[in-house]
């Protein structure tokens, strides 16, 4: 599989998660913005670059990334004012968040062999 292939399966699995936890749901991938699939296929590049990273490690990796783009928290995601309440240090997001990067990474690693 390729990293934009493996980025599409788990941005869908991703939705799930969200819609479980009663989150806002993000778009399909064939409707996701560039900056959405570009996010999913750097966050599986750090993992393939990083074996036996954490998924603190890949929140932070997201987090810089964010914010390098003008990105800030804010207490719900909004795409146009750039505020996203996933922008705290790993220990601060809730359990459903660390979840979300735990799922992540193992889905990754799993897809990736």
């Amino acid at each position: 599989m390729t990293k934009t292939e493996i980025a599409e399966l788990v941005h869908e699995f991703n939705r799930l998660l969200q819609a479980k936890h009663k989150q806002p749901v993000s778009p399909p991938w064939s409707d996701a913005p560039r900056w959405m699939k570009d996010s999913g296929v750097d966050g599986v590049s750090y993992i393939l670059r990083n074996p036996g990273c954490v998924e603190s490690s890949i929140h932070e990796n997201w987090r810089q990334n964010r914010m390098r783009d003008g990105w800030k928290w804010g207490p719900v995601k909004d795409e146009k004012k750039k505020e996203h309440p996933s922008l705290l240090p790993f220990d601060r997001l809730s359990p459903e968040k660390q979840r979300k990067d735990r799922c992540f990474l193992s889905l990754v690693l799993a897809l990736s062999k």
